[in-house]
């Protein structure tokens, strides 16, 4: 068991994608749906059947933010406002998607947010409830 991961985390898309690669032995669910709402028996029925060794699925939660992009407060705001254009319009270039497989967006409207930075509220919940000090974690 040197060489093995016990747990990890990783979005359920991604999990198909890697077994359809090579990259790792996954037993998913057949319809490759992601974000489907499975039963307790489905579930239980799916690690009951995943040969021992092999990557399963046992649960998963909400979507967790991305990491954010910063930019130095000190800059100038019209870079920080250029910077933040050009990265929100990747998702209007269908080659540049291609090539970065992934997209910026702003949730902040979609979400009822006051301030982008309300996104990580989340994550900063959980710190809490698992006792982690926030700023001594960022030294």
């Amino acid at each position: 068991m040197e060489d093995t991961t016990q747990a990890g985390a990783t979005f359920e898309g991604n999990l198909y994608r890697l077994q359809r690669e090579g990259q790792i032995e996954f037993c998913g669910f057949e319809d490759e749906l992601t974000g489907k709402q499975r039963t307790a028996e489905e579930i239980k029925a799916l690690y009951d059947a995943c040969p021992e060794g092999n990557i399963v699925m046992i649960g998963y939660s909400d979507l967790i933010p991305n990491t954010p992009f910063a930019v130095n407060s000190e800059l100038p705001d019209s870079f920080k406002m250029a910077v933040r254009e050009a990265l929100l319009k990747v998702k209007d270039d269908p080659e540049l998607v291609t090539a970065f497989g992934q997209w910026y967006v702003d949730p902040t409207e979609e979400l009822g947010l006051e301030s982008l930075d309300q996104n990580f509220n989340s994550l900063r919940d959980i710190a809490q409830l698992l006792e982690l000090d926030l700023q001594e974690l960022g030294g």
